[in-house]
């Protein structure tokens, strides 16, 4: 038989559990910065385990649409222009093309491919990076260029959040 109040898988009492709850003394940076080792305890923020640390889990705050933007063969534009001094964290992109097509979606003018995107005619793509991916360095843009060999028009939906 156990003690009320006791846990009998803890050895402690609920009322102990709760005191050392309500007492936790959390770091100011807690829930403002990624990379918090898995025995931070984050009162706050949502988290999520990345594989090595412990990470905010984001919420989408900034939508970019393009409608109807012809793209040339190899022609490439910005979907994406960041906030001076600011990453773009792509979390994800709603991709619709006119005819059969392939895309390259652009960290930076120009730069690392982050995704390729590949059509069927008419078709629609979406790329879904959950809590995102941020870009190589702040101030990089998100592009998109056009592989297909010929010209297609694109509507594209780009969200994310600005660091």
């Amino acid at each position: 038989m156990t003690e009320p109040n006791k846990n009998p898988n803890l050895g402690v009492s609920n009322l102990d559990i709760i005191y050392a709850i309500e007492n936790i003394s959390l770091s100011s940076n807690t829930a403002t910065s990624d990379g918090q080792t898995a025995s931070t305890f984050t009162a706050i923020a949502q988290t999520g385990f990345n594989g090595t640390t412990i990470d905010r889990v984001r919420i989408p705050n900034v939508y970019r649409y393009i409608e109807f933007l012809t793209l040339a063969n190899n022609g490439a534009t910005t979907i994406w222009t960041p906030t001076s001094g600011k990453r773009i964290r792509l979390m994800g992109l709603h991709f619709t093309a006119s005819a059969a097509s392939r895309v390259h979606i652009k960290d930076g003018a120009g730069g690392s491919i982050i995704a390729t995107l590949r059509l069927s005619a008419a078709g629609t793509y979406f790329l879904d990076l959950d809590n995102g991916r941020l870009s190589g360095s702040a101030n990089n843009v998100l592009e998109i260029q056009n592989v297909t060999g010929s010209a297609v028009d694109v509507w594209v939906t780009a969200f994310g959040t600005e660091e």
